[in-house]
């Protein structure tokens, strides 16, 4: 189901099941490149829909783009049987005001995770949760009560504009990077300039479990700046606490290393709490 129309609002769907779909499932607002950050929709809603046997390599289940109001509520994404490279799951881009609640997304990538990006999680599942800004920046996001299983990142938010209001609360996360932000290397898509800020972002109450995985770095929550194009990314009133983690390397990692050596990118922390977080 594909709508590539800019502005398409009011739109429910409810209650389906998909199966032996390519490319991308269920799709609003991504008119195959065509920005709708002007003509904006408003009020989409996915709820209790069963999404899985996908064809095709880099397939996505749910994508809404460019969305004011979005609801994306006890869908089932079962794609642990498929053999196909870089499965995804739920792509938020550029939408605000959005639930994405009660839902499973099982993405079925276990195993070696290599020592970095190209190595055979990264290359089998990409993400469960993915939030991207190619046209418009992201605000007001609640990741809550979520089960995700079997890909490199559960949540991970790109490093292409600033990012206001994030909630990951109450998540079964079973990845290899279970919270990641500011996650791509560059260039960036959007025209941010040479610095961003995520602000008002919240860690809570999620249980990370890597024990599906060897290899490293296996990570709970990853603070990071690793853009070429970005010198200065700035974490303001940040709070990861009370989550619980198994089989992972560190709970919290702040890494500002883009591996060039340059010394061109940082990282400043305002008003980020970091506490009763726990391994075992």
């Amino acid at each position: 189901m594909k709508n590539g129309v800019a502005g398409l609002s009011n739109v429910t769907v409810q209650n389906c099941s998909f199966s032996g779909y390519s490319g991308r499932v269920i799709t609003f607002g991504f008119a195959e490149g065509v920005s709708n950050a002007v003509n904006r929709a408003s009020n989409i809603s996915i709820v209790g829909n069963s999404l899985g046997a996908m064809t095709g390599n880099a397939a996505t289940a749910i994508a809404v783009f460019d969305t004011d109001g979005v609801s994306v509520l006890e869908n089932t994404v079962d794609r642990s049987s498929e053999t196909n490279s870089g499965r995804r799951g739920i792509n938020l881009d550029g939408d605000t005001d959005v639930e994405v609640e009660r839902n499973t997304v099982d993405l079925g990538a276990s195993g070696n995770t290599g020592s970095a990006f190209g190595f055979p999680v990264f290359i089998a599942a990409r993400w469960t949760i993915q939030i991207s800004m190619s046209s418009a920046e992201s605000s007001d996001l609640s990741i809550v009560d979520n089960t995700l299983v079997g890909a490199y990142d559960g949540v991970v938010v790109l490093s292409q504009r600033d990012v206001t209001g994030l909630d990951v609360h109450g998540n079964d996360v079973e990845t290899v990077q279970g919270v990641r932000l500011n996650a791509a290397r560059g260039p960036t898509f959007g025209p941010q300039g040479p610095t961003l800020t995520y602000e008002d972002v919240t860690v809570s109450g999620n249980r990370f479990d890597g024990s599906r995985f060897s290899g490293s770095p296996i990570t709970g929550v990853r603070l990071q700046n690793l853009n070429r194009d970005v010198a200065e990314v700035t974490y303001r009133d940040v709070v990861i606490a009370g989550n619980r983690a198994t089989g992972v390397d560190d709970v919290v990692v702040v890494q500002d290393d883009d591996g060039d050596n340059d010394d061109d990118d940082e990282i400043i922390l305002e008003n980020v709490r970091v506490r009763g977080n726990r391994v075992r």
